[in-house]
């Protein structure tokens, strides 16, 4: 189920890139919709980063067990939250 979700959590990011990309190059740079999909972008770079697929695994599994590491996984989950929000 773990190994699941984060496949599926990287499909997804694949895809917010990947639409991204393709939504940003069909905009003028001076669009005011160019800085929405740039920030939706960098966040989706940002969870990449952060979360990369191999690390969500292990810390859903941490988490599942009652680990220490998993405290450390919804710490990161909240940090992108409220940067994606700023």
């Amino acid at each position: 189920l773990a190994g699941g979700i984060a496949h599926d959590f990287n499909n997804l990011l694949t895809a917010i890139i990947g639409y991204g990309n393709l939504a940003r190059a069909a905009l003028d740079a001076n669009e005011a919709a160019t800085r929405d999909i740039d920030q939706v972008l960098k966040a989706a770079a940002r969870a990449r980063l952060h979360l990369p697929p191999e690390r969500l695994l292990d810390d859903l599994l941490a988490e599942a067990r009652g680990v220490a590491g998993g405290a450390e996984f919804s710490d990161d989950i909240c940090l992108l939250a409220m940067e994606s929000a700023a």
